[in-house]
């Protein structure tokens, strides 16, 4: 028997009312079924509330935070690339990026190489023209299992600096 009915049931006043009566009893059934119905859209809403518990309705939170899943990626994948993009402070500083990626699973190094200037720079070092300093050089020095480079770099192009362009160094 249904536990909204039993409760419906215990509403009654004693005397005035048959609960087992076939019109009230077919009332109460109905009106228990309704309760029913809305406590399960309530519980779906809940899950759906947070993406870790979203299920397939993860695809509400990439279209939240304009994310494009690739058809390749497992839903335990997309979950994670929606929790790391709601975890984002934001930031432009290399090291904001280098923990970026250790929130990920990856270590990285990023290093700015620089222009040649004379007095400073040496011979035998590579000639960089003056658009070099908006340049990244990120190395993966380390990769979680099964880590998929694409993600992480898809992450750093979306939220790097927009005059910044980011290198990944094999």
């Amino acid at each position: 028997m249904n536990v909204f009915a039993e409760l419906l049931r215990s509403l009654l006043p004693p005397v005035a009312y048959d609960p087992n009566g076939p019109r009230l009893s077919a009332w109460i059934d109905a009106e228990a079924a309704a309760l029913q119905d809305a406590r399960y859209g309530g519980d779906a809403l809940l899950a759906r509330m947070h993406p870790a518990s979203a299920g397939a309705d993860v695809a509400s939170w990439e279209r939240l935070y304009a994310l494009t899943p690739a058809p390749s990626d497992s839903l335990a994948k997309r979950i994670q690339v929606v929790l790391a993009k709601m975890g984002e402070l934001g930031g432009i500083s290399r090291a904001y990026f280098v923990r970026l990626a250790a929130s990920q699973g990856y270590g990285i190094t990023i290093s700015e190489p620089r222009a040649f200037r004379c007095g400073i720079s040496r011979c035998g070092e590579r000639l960089y023209g003056e658009d070099v300093i908006f340049v990244w050089d990120v190395t993966i020095n380390t990769r979680p299992v099964g880590g998929d480079d694409a993600a992480l770099k898809a992450l750093f192009n979306d939220l790097k600096p927009a005059h910044t362009q980011c290198d990944f160094v094999e």
